[in-house]
């Protein structure tokens, strides 16, 4: 099968083995629209640990194509989606899909039954491949914040639209979305709770001001380096800071097949092989999603 593999330094569109059904509850699927992310960017250019050599990619949608043994609710033919997080032993954080595990940038990618989810056939394959982010948006649901509190997500592009978008399904009304350079511009001690989606020293210094005593950060952002942070504020002022990483994918689901607005957010369809000037270019454009296609979808096309 064709792949876009990670070896040493460099990315490649190649030839890679294609692994099949092994185990019992493996499911192999044939990858038809797959998203890319920061994260994606990150291990192409080595700025976070990764398998050496793996196929890049953990957002994405497809069809089953073979199942083992011991999966008895799936079978070939139906669409899927899948969460890129597998449990380690106990002690041990999770394999990561596309960074520890091969991923999605390939015509074909083999997952325990475990971290599928089927999605219905009328729902796009973008829309499909979009169900990641959207679970990523609902862990911050999640969090202990209040909906009838005063709140704010602060940051720019797609992730904090999308962020504001899932958070307004669930109640939340008083909630907006301010830029880093807004922020300096609020009145300090105004806000029972912050979203941050991009984190930055910057951006936590101006969090902080707008913390009120007790208040919670909820961190959602996934940089590639750590960042300091204010200590001696946080304490003083008690604040909780609460990690938010995935939400409920079955929900997710459900939100975008009820019509969840997300058209607006989604981007280009590219084909994998034109995948240095996409990489590139990709830092031009934080408002919508990228894709790559390795099915029936149409390169270069909005959908």
């Amino acid at each position: 099968m064709r792949a876009l593999l990670k070896s040493g330094p460099r990315v490649t569109w190649t030839t890679a083995p294609r692994r099949g059904v092994v185990a019992p509850d493996d499911v192999e699927v044939a990858v038809e629209v797959a998203g890319i992310c920061r994260t994606d960017l990150y291990a192409a250019r080595g700025l976070i640990p990764a398998a050496d050599p793996v196929i890049l990619g953990h957002e994405f949608a497809g069809t089953v194509t073979a199942v083992g043994a011991a999966v008895d609710d799936l079978s070939p033919g139906g669409h899927v989606t899948a969460s890129p997080l597998l449990d380690g032993p106990p002690g041990e954080p999770p394999r990561m899909v596309g960074v520890d595990l091969d991923g999605a940038f390939a015509e074909f990618i083999t997952l325990p039954r475990a971290l599928l989810y089927p999605v219905p056939a009328t729902l796009s394959w973008p829309k499909a491949a979009y169900v990641e982010p959207v679970a990523a948006s609902l862990a911050a649901v999640e969090t202990p914040i209040d909906p009838t509190k005063d709140g704010a997500i602060v940051g720019d592009g797609r992730i904090a639209d999308l962020t504001h978008r899932v958070l307004t399904a669930h109640g939340f009304e008083r909630l907006q979305t301010i830029s880093l350079p807004d922020a300096a511009d609020m009145p300090p001690e105004s806000l029972d709770y912050v979203i941050e989606t991009c984190a930055t020293t910057e951006t936590f210094s101006a969090i902080f001001r707008l913390l009120r005593p007790g208040g919670t950060l909820v961190l959602k952002s996934r940089p590639d380096r750590p960042v300091p942070i204010d200590v001696l504020t946080a304490v003083r002022k008690e604040l909780r800071l609460v990690g938010a990483h995935y939400g409920s994918f079955r929900r997710a689901i459900e939100l975008l097949h009820a019509g969840l607005p997300v058209d607006d957010l989604l981007g280009p369809i590219h084909a994998p092989g034109d995948f240095e000037r996409v990489f590139a270019d990709l830092h031009l454009d934080e408002t919508r999603k990228h894709f790559f296609a390795f099915g029936e979808a149409l390169f270069g096309e909005d959908l």
